[in-house]
């Protein structure tokens, strides 16, 4: 009986922490002279382009971070292994502040 009680608390554990992943901090992608940004707090992030701002909400499914732009749309990009964020085209987001 301890052993079942104790393998449904470790997924019990394991479950809140897979829901609980998020992003926090300043990212950054220069080229050209331009800099665009993802800045995350809490469950949102601003994009940033051309001096334009935008508040987005975004979930991690995971290794991939779905920026929603509506009801139905997302970007879809890859967070790797070093925490960078891959966007289209070969854009490297890297993580400036924390």
């Amino acid at each position: 009986m301890k052993i079942i009680t104790r393998a449904a608390l470790i997924v019990a554990v394991a479950l809140l922490v897979a829901c609980g992943k998020s992003l926090s901090g300043t990212y950054e992608y220069t080229a050209m002279g331009m800099t665009q940004t993802l800045e995350f707090t809490g469950n949102k992030v601003i994009v940033g382009m051309m001096g334009a701002k935008q508040e987005l909400s975004y979930e991690i499914d995971g290794k991939n971070l779905k920026i929603k732009a509506g009801p139905d749309q997302a970007m879809i990009m890859e967070i790797d292994d070093d925490g960078n964020i891959k966007g289209p085209g070969g854009v490297v987001y890297k993580k400036i502040n924390k």
